[in-house]
């Protein structure tokens, strides 16, 4: 049974480009995602990760599991490692 709130995926991290002369890119986690973490308490959950090379679909692969019922384009606005 899905938890209240919860009826789609959730980002729990995003990849954010650092400032100054020391930034490189780290990893910040997504408010929404902590939330959603903290109202599950100790129920099971299923964690997705996606790598691989350049341009292969791992943005349209996420973007089809988060938004569902959205047509998937060709837009390159992603910020890859």
């Amino acid at each position: 049974k899905p938890l209240q709130g919860l009826q789609k995926p959730v980002q729990l991290l995003a990849m954010r480009k650092g400032a100054g002369s020391m930034g490189g890119w780290r990893y910040e986690v997504c408010p929404e995602g902590a939330a959603a973490l903290e109202r599950l308490g100790a129920r099971r959950v299923a964690v997705a990760s996606v790598c691989g090379l350049r341009r292969t679909g791992k943005s349209m692969l996420l973007d089809a599991l988060q938004n569902p019922e959205r047509s998937v384009g060709t837009q390159d606005n992603t910020a890859g490692l």
